[in-house]
């Protein structure tokens, strides 16, 4: 049964390596339904077979016939589950994919009726608030489903126009003063675009979260006097949450004493994580205790253990229910129902959905009275998951959950026939120590290799941090919070005092966990393994978990030693250098790697407040490249667009030596890394050489014939020629007709290049044709953002560039970009979005 199950997991997977849906599949998802019924039936059939009938084959058969027609049989039912498997999650994929908004509606402004469908919660979405023109301000953003679209200019004219778009969830922001609430439904003038993501090797697949949530689109509310409240439709939990939300934000009247972490009670409470600032959020990851401020299968179980518990005791004094159920039976109905309603309560949330059917698969087997085998209840749970949400194997949450589970039932599988007397010391020690101790070494052992691989990085404090922190905040927080706000709501007096206590323990948790850091290094993150790797951690991981005396513990310790040398990045050969412009929207990064060095030309673009693409895009990109230093930064000039991921980089990766534009503010120029070993200005002339490959900033000149009209910074920007063996490529940054005039006049004989990097994002103010015709490049690359509000690149531009016979390449339809240079001739190697290429993507 483990192996028919683990099969159609396994085909459920699959679909999430698909490029794009298969045609059979593409066009009607009726028939893939049909279809998937069909072979999980002829599947289970040809099981049962298999199973139930092996006698009567082995006494038909010679012996070596009947072997072969069992390995047949299995093979065939095998492979029809794993293909059941795989239509049921196309089929599912196949039927959201209808909803996906139409490409001929991206940036167009329409009327939507819908639902909030979710907590309305204040924070930046950059992108979105660039491309309305609000620039970075703080905006209130929510998740709304459309009961109906409508294309008219005004919204009374939709009511004889039929539905469009129903059923469609979209994630919107709101700049204005609109009074949104959870759970109101409104008519509303939106633009929204398809989710996009950045492109770029080792980065996080933005796109695949927003499939897997059903967020179809995403966008802004435009400012019209037509928006406004309706009436509602039905009761939403969503309301009821936000009302408990302000409860918790307000309490302490009655006790008149102000709470000091509301918001880490309301992500407790409600799951709402809005409140957790970024210092504690990077405290609790430093510690290893970040899942202990979310609503995860760890809080939902501990609450079904106290339903259980409770249920079970009183059960047992009522004569008249232990005749209708044993008392197993009744603590089981409860721990599901208090699963359930936590859940809800957290809005049904994907980790939360996966904590109950866990739960309701290990408790259901008590109601039942089956025998069930821990393996089989956990992949029993991890089916019903993926039936319910295929996507979730592309995300970290269900191998992490599912990894901790395995590994604490592996571990304490002998657990039960290895008891110590319980009248000795030893047996006492031992027991708290499998109690308290050992759960926190098996989880950390056990999800070792997949915080590596999903997160590339591990607290080393995390089980002596956990030791205290989850019988704190599970224990009591959880409980105090829960039953404080509940009570809050109905008005009973006094309730503010269980907050209030729950808030005291919080102090408690962070001075414990802030001392707790101040000696410790915090998080170790390692370079990615190697495949190899990877399989001795897991046999080592296993080797470590598995019930003693089963396996040689000692030989892990020499398994894990690989992962302490890191591992050699992979490298070009002398005289080849490989350019990658990375995809981060609407701004510039370019990595540049040689045999033995690394340079980065611009850090892209500010994201928010504090979120940028050092973060999003640089620091995962050089942590998959196996990047511990950068030789070289330049900053081009100093626009948020091209050095707003510097301090985060800055940060984490050591700096030889840093290059920036002039002309800035000083404020500008106090953002230079102080790790940095040398900091200068670009001036026309610098040259270095590194594994045979030149380098040369051709501009800017000197400071004082520096060309800045009306303070633009753009023509600022450094400009920067890589060379080997006759071939070329130019890094532009924002530089504009002036500086572009310049640079023909001083280097005429100097700027052909193979390659040229548009200047400024292929700005109808650059790429004059006297510069094309001095550059006369064979590709031109264009870093702009995908339907960016500048209409970059210039359609103007793109046609010049066309006319003269180059290929453009633009980082919004291609994403990260990757060219060599040194060999026969310049090739363009890889189009990260083409090989990465997914069926929930947009298409480009």
């Amino acid at each position: 049964m483990r192996l028919q199950l683990l099969t159609v997991c396994c085909g459920i997977a699959l679909h999430s390596r698909m490029s794009r849906v298969p045609l059979l599949l593409m066009d009607n998802f009726q028939s893939a339904s049909v279809l998937a019924g069909v072979l999980c039936v002829t599947a289970l059939m040809l099981a049962f077979v298999l199973a139930y009938l092996q006698p009567f084959v082995q006494s038909w058969y010679p012996k070596k016939l009947s072997a072969c027609c069992r390995v047949m049989l299995a093979l065939f039912s095998y492979g029809l589950l794993l293909m059941a498997g795989f239509c049921w999650a196309m089929m599912l994929a196949q039927k959201q994919l209808h909803h996906r908004l139409p490409l001929a509606l991206e940036g167009q402004d329409f009327w939507v009726i819908g639902q909030v469908a979710s907590l309305v919660r204040g924070q930046t979405d950059a992108d979105t608030a660039v491309d309305a023109g609000f620039g970075n301000r703080r905006t209130r953003q929510f998740e709304f489903d459309l009961e109906s679209a409508c294309l008219r200019l005004k919204p009374e004219l939709c009511a004889a126009d039929k539905p469009l778009m129903k059923g469609m969830r979209v994630t919107l922001s709101d700049y204005g003063a609109l009074p949104i609430q959870a759970g109101q439904r409104w008519q509303l003038r939106v633009r929204v675009n398809r989710p996009h993501s950045f492109s770029n090797p080792g980065v996080y697949d933005f796109e695949a979260s927003q499939f897997q949530r059903g967020i179809m689109a995403r966008g802004y509310i435009r400012e019209t006097t037509f928006n406004q409240a309706l009436p509602p439709a039905r009761w939403s939990i969503n309301a009821w949450r936000a009302a408990l939300a302000s409860q918790i934000d307000n309490a302490g009247g009655q006790s008149k004493q102000q709470l000091n972490h509301p918001g880490l009670l309301k992500a407790l409470v409600i799951g709402d994580r809005e409140g957790v600032s970024d210092q504690q959020w990077a405290l609790f990851t430093s510690t290893g205790t970040n899942h202990l401020v979310v609503i995860s299968g760890l809080h939902v179980g501990f609450i079904a253990l106290c339903a259980w518990t409770l249920v079970n005791g009183l059960v047992r004094v009522s004569p008249a229910l232990m005749l209708m159920l044993p008392a197993q039976q009744w603590a089981a109905m409860a721990a599901i129902l208090a699963a359930l309603c936590y859940s809800v309560m957290a809005g049904f949330s994907l980790p939360t959905q996966r904590a109950v059917i866990m739960i309701t698969v290990f408790m259901g087997s008590r109601l039942l009275g089956l025998a069930v085998a821990p393996a089989d209840a956990l992949l029993l749970a991890a089916l019903l998951v993926l039936l319910l949400d295929p996507m979730a194997v592309t995300q970290a949450g269900f191998w992490l959950s599912f990894g901790a589970v395995a590994s604490l039932f592996f571990a304490f599988a002998a657990h039960g026939r290895n008891r110590l007397r319980a009248s000795s010391l030893r047996y006492r020690v031992g027991s708290a120590w499998q109690r308290w101790v050992q759960p926190q070494w098996v989880v950390s052992v056990g999800l070792l290799l997949p915080l590596i691989v999903w997160t590339g990085q591990v607290s080393v404090i995390s089980p002596l941090a956990n030791v205290l922190a989850i019988p704190l905040v599970s224990l009591l927080v959880v409980p105090l919070a829960l039953i404080g706000s509940i009570a809050l709501l109905m008005g009973v007096p006094g309730s503010d005092y269980l907050l209030i206590l729950a808030d005291k323990v919080l102090v408690m948790l962070l001075g414990f966990l802030s001392w707790l850091i101040s000696w410790s290094p915090g998080n170790w993150r390692p370079a990615m393994p190697d495949f190899d790797v990877m399989v001795l951690m897991a046999i080592a991981s296993v080797m470590l978990l598995a019930p003693r005396g089963l396996l040689p513990r000692y030989l892990a310790l020499l398994l894990f030693l690989p992962l302490l040398r890191p591992p050699d990045p992979e490298r070009p050969a002398p005289g080849i250098v490989w350019v990658r412009f990375l995809d981060v929207g609407q701004g510039l990064a370019v990595a540049v790697h040689t045999l033995g060095h690394t340079l980065l030309f611009d850090t892209g673009p500010t994201l928010g407040p504090d979120y940028d693409a050092g973060k999003a895009v640089l620091l995962p990109y050089l942590r998959w490249s196996r990047i511990a230093h950068l030789d070289t930064v330049i900053v081009s000039h100093w626009h948020a667009d091209h050095s707003g991921g510097l301090q985060s980089l800055a940060s984490e990766i050591p700096i030889d030596t840093f290059l920036s534009g002039q002309g800035g503010s000083a404020d500008n120029a106090a953002q230079a890394p102080s790790s940095a070993d040398h900091v200068q200005n670009c001036e026309s002339g610098q040259q270095w050489q590194w594994d045979a490959v030149e380098f040369q900033v051709l501009y800017p000149p000197a400071a004082n014939t520096l060309i800045m009209p009306s303070g633009n910074l753009n023509n600022t920007s450094c400009v920067l020629m890589i060379s080997t063996r006759g071939q070329r490529l130019l890094l532009t940054g924002d530089i504009e007709q002036q500086a572009e005039h310049w640079m023909v006049r001083e280097w005429a004989n100097s700027l052909r290049a193979d390659i040229v990097q548009a200047p400024h994002h292929g700005s109808r103010s650059s790429s004059t044709l006297s510069f094309m015709g001095a550059v006369q490049p064979d590709w031109v690359v264009i870093s702009a953002g995908y339907n960016n509000r500048f209409d970059h690149p210039h359609p103007e531009v793109v046609q010049r560039y066309q006319d003269a016979d180059v290929l453009v390449e633009n980082t919004a339809d291609s994403g990260a970009i990757l060219f060599e240079l040194g060999g026969d001739h310049p090739r363009l190697l890889e189009r990260q979005r083409e090989q990465a290429r997914r069926f929930w993507h947009t298409p480009r």
